[in-house]
């Protein structure tokens, strides 16, 4: 046994010199990695706590409405400023914190019954009025791309108060503060969506006319910023005139408009007792609903039996024609032929138009339109002229070589004859007005071939104004075509 001890070699100074090397340089790899998962551990528990106390202290103050406060002095601009570097936010972030603003020391015994106050060694203050948690640890995150994400701390609008049209947009822009907040999801409100919409980019569209408050709310913390916005008329008025078929008017904003209607004279006749009415009224209308007007046709500019577009009634035909009568103008809430029925029940005002003068030796009269009763027609030649239209029933004829006049229409008028130097000739009565009720045509002293005949002239046709505001008619208004306005007059 000596014998193979005294064989056995020991380890040379040398080999003792590089073990102790290894060793050496084994620890100094290994404590770095050891200091740096304690300063990460350190840092995640900071990270931790900061959030728990800012959770605690939101429900202290849904309880209390105020934050758990040590006391009422906040920390001096002084002291705020030496915090330097230590200060860390709830998401781990180093925060620089502004020397005017409010932070105190929370009062820990405040907390107790939501969480276990934190036992390190760490300072923790809270910011008045918004309740955010900051730590007072110098330390850095290890995990240099760790994200970092910044809580809101309030919101602004680029405009505070503006002004558009009716049909136009603004685009409103928000800024949700600081400006390295990570979540700046703004949701938009308007208070009134039948004056303004808003749409989730913040994009104003204005419906009518008024006031609207707009409002941006932001995801993070739901702060709030408001826009007072006026919507004006961009709309004043609108004129129609004659074109043979109806015209449409979409309302641009919901507000009073002032209706305008004109009806069309019929064919000339002695007196120019031929004219049309007028009718005025105002009413509530909708944005985006839609109006129909139909002028009426003037039986004057045309050839002398035909009657004025929209209700006017012809005149009798022959060798000495009848004048046509003029047609009505009315606006409408359904559209259609003219002598559709469901539109005509839609109109909402009428102006009646003229009738059409008789033939004879003097030209007979017609009898003006307008009026909630048009007029009969000049009856100075006999009893056979065309009567007015009025709010039920339309005129009746002169007699029963005439027609009598209807819903929208005005009566065609007779027709009779006579001799002239033995040679037989045919004389017309003057068709009805269109109006709310047609006039009556006129009629004939019938058909003696011996006798000269005398045509007489139609009936005026009668207005209409309904529920409207304000509303007035007048009759022997206008010698020419028919013509409306629409005006827009407020709200």
């Amino acid at each position: 046994m000596f014998n193979k001890l005294k064989n056995k070699k020991a380890f040379t100074l040398i080999e003792l010199i590089v073990v102790m090397a290894i060793i050496g340089v084994l620890v100094l790899l290994a404590v770095p990695k050891f200091m740096g998962h304690t300063q990460e551990a350190k840092y995640t528990k900071l990270i931790s706590n900061t959030k728990q106390l800012e959770n605690a202290s939101e429900r202290y103050y849904m309880e209390k409405n105020d934050w758990p406060r040590l006391t009422d002095v906040p920390y001096t601009s002084a002291q705020i400023t030496a915090f330097a570097q230590k200060i860390h936010d709830s998401t781990g972030a180093i925060a620089t914190l502004d020397p005017d603003g409010n932070y105190y020391d929370i009062d820990y015994s405040k907390l107790s019954k939501y969480i276990s106050v934190p036992d390190d060694k760490t300072s923790y203050v809270i910011q008045n009025p918004v309740g955010n948690i900051y730590a007072l640890e110098n330390l850095t995150p290890v995990a240099q791309t760790r994200t970092i994400n910044t809580r809101a701390t309030s919101i602004t609008l680029d405009k505070n108060t503006t002004s558009i049209n009716s049909g136009s947009t603004l685009q409103l822009t928000a800024t949700v503060l600081p400006t390295t907040t990570t979540n700046k999801n703004v949701t938009w409100t308007s208070n009134n969506t039948a004056i303004a919409t808003i749409s989730n980019t913040g994009l104003i569209n204005g419906v009518s006319v008024g006031n609207v408050t707009i409002t941006a709310m932001s995801e993070d913390g739901n702060y709030i910023a408001t826009c007072n916005v006026i919507i004006n008329v961009a709309f004043t008025s609108q004129a129609f005139s004659y074109t043979g078929t109806y015209e449409s008017f979409t309302v641009p904003s919901t507000g009073k408009y002032k209706l305008e209607v004109w009806g069309g004279n019929g064919m000339l006749g002695s007196g120019n007792k031929n004219q049309g009415g007028y009718s005025k009224g105002e009413t509530i209308l909708t944005s985006g609903q839609v109006i129909y007007v139909y002028i009426g046709g003037s039986g004057n500019k045309l050839s002398r039996p035909i009657g004025g577009w929209n209700g006017g009634g012809n005149g009798g035909d022959g060798a000495y024609a009848g004048g046509g009568g003029g047609g009505a103008t009315d606006m409408r809430t359904v559209s259609g032929l003219w002598d559709n029925n469901s539109s005509l029940l839609s109109r909402i005002i009428v102006a009646g138009g003229g009738g059409g003068a008789g033939w004879g030796d003097d030209n007979p009269g017609a009898g003006i339109g307008g009026g909630l009763i048009g007029y009969t027609a000049d009856t100075s030649t006999g009893v056979l002229g065309g009567g007015g239209g009025t709010q039920s029933i339309g005129g009746t004829a002169g007699n029963s070589y005439g027609r009598s006049g209807g819903l929208g229409y005005g009566g065609l008028g007779g027709q009779g004859y006579g001799k002239i130097n033995n040679i037989t000739q045919y004389y017309g009565s003057g068709g009805g007005g269109g109006g709310y009720y047609g006039g009556g045509g006129g009629g004939t002293l019938g058909n003696n071939p011996n006798q000269h005949e005398v045509g007489t002239g139609g009936g005026g046709g009668s207005s209409f104004i309904g529920g409207l505001q304000n509303a007035i008619t007048n009759s022997g208004i206008n010698a020419d075509y028919g013509k409306a306005v629409i005006t827009y007059v407020g709200q």
